[in-house]
């Protein structure tokens, strides 16, 4: 007999396949036949569920998008655990992967998942990176380009060649050229032009006549007063502009916004920085004015329950940071503040879902408990 998954396994399951899709389409400006197997999967999976249900099923691809963009996840009929998403939907009003949707995904598709994209490229910067005389500061240059150019030109692409110290063919056979794939699809020009966020780098479309970023939780799509001018850059297209594939930027890319920022705000008050320790071991090590240490992983999740997921499958890894000589007196989680002004709760709901106990902080607040306990370098 065969093992079907239940309700969540073929909800998650159909998560990554909406995201790989939508990721098709921006490849090509349209959807595109053949589709994601993981949707296809998922499709069979969810039709045999409902008719072991006595529920109608879906007929193909178009009316199973349209579902997903129509239909709260409560009325899915899925016999859910959690009825935290029963007002959510998959997908929005453009066809375009919600946050929730893209968080449900997280697991098949971010770079601890040994069969992703991104952990091949994850992979490939590690080996480059140990190659080197200065196997951090390699990898650091390498994750901060990505991070700063999620959409980038030839001669971008080119410089960082130049200023990282590795072997510039393996370089940019394994990564550079692995990544930056994408073209932009001339759908997406505005008036000729290619436009990239001056705030987190990644493209920027015309939706129904607003200008809109892709990075869905960027600033630029915050409602303006009218003051405050939106800015980007206008790149031609002749300069080769490439983007990064959708899950380098998803889970490599945009969650280094936050990781930067956080890194600049320490620094202010006087603390030592080491980005992404022994290779990625977690995102910050502080090391404060009065030697107090502090292992740091930045997460930008909207959903805690889904986030605390995670935390739960891949916990901070404690004795590698040890071994590589990251010892700290305090390991802990940050969220942008953002995450308290969208929900309350959300510290309280992350954390009654993590197991064992974390310790975990708004950015606002770590940066207050340091200056207040840990001493602030006098100028």
């Amino acid at each position: 007999m065969v093992d079907l998954p239940d309700g969540e396994k073929i909800l998650r399951k159909l998560s990554v396949g909406l995201v790989q899709t939508n990721d098709a389409m921006e490849k090509d400006g349209f959807l595109k036949y053949p589709y994601s197997k993981n949707l296809q999967r998922a499709i069979n999976y969810l039709s045999f569920f409902y008719l072991m249900n006595g529920l109608p099923i879906p007929i193909g691809i178009g009316e199973l998008i349209e579902k997903a963009k129509t239909v709260p996840l409560g009325e899915w009929q899925l016999n859910l655990s959690d009825d935290e998403y029963e007002n959510e939907f998959l997908l929005n009003d453009e066809g375009v992967p919600t946050e929730l949707c893209e968080e449900l995904a997280a697991e098949e598709l971010d770079y601890n998942n040994p069969d992703s994209f991104q952990r091949r490229i994850f992979e490939s910067i590690k080996n480059l990176a140990e190659s080197s005389k200065n196997p951090d500061i390699t990898y650091t240059q390498i994750r901060e380009f990505l991070v700063k150019y999620p959409l980038s030109t030839q001669d971008e692409r080119s410089d960082i060649l130049i200023d990282v110290n590795v072997k510039s063919n393996i370089f940019k056979e394994l990564v550079l050229d692995e990544i930056y794939q994408d073209k932009i699809p001339s759908a997406y020009y505005v008036n000729g032009m290619i436009l990239r966020c001056e705030l987190c780098g990644n493209l920027i479309k015309n939706h129904r006549n607003n200008l809109t970023c892709t990075n869905k939780g960027c600033e630029f799509n915050k409602p303006s007063n009218g003051k405050k001018q939106k800015k980007y850059q206008e790149l031609n297209p002749v300069e080769e502009v490439r983007q990064a594939h959708f899950g380098v930027r998803r889970y490599m890319s945009i969650p280094g916004i936050p990781e930067l920022k956080l890194k600049d705000d320490l620094e202010k008050i006087g603390c030592k920085i080491t980005l992404w320790p022994g290779l990625d071991l977690c995102d910050l090590f502080v090391e404060t004015p009065s030697d107090f240490k502090i292992s740091i992983d930045v997460k930008d999740w909207k959903y805690p329950h889904e986030l605390a997921r995670n935390v739960n499958q891949k916990p901070m890894p404690k004795k590698e940071l040890e071994n590589n000589g990251f010892s700290s007196d305090l390991y802990c989680y940050v969220f942008p503040d953002v995450r308290k002004k969208e929900n309350p709760d959300y510290m309280n709901a992350f954390k009654s879902a993590c197991n064992p106990k974390v310790e975990a902080f708004y950015a606002k607040e770590i940066i207050a408990k340091i200056k207040k306990k840990y001493g602030v370098k006098k100028c």
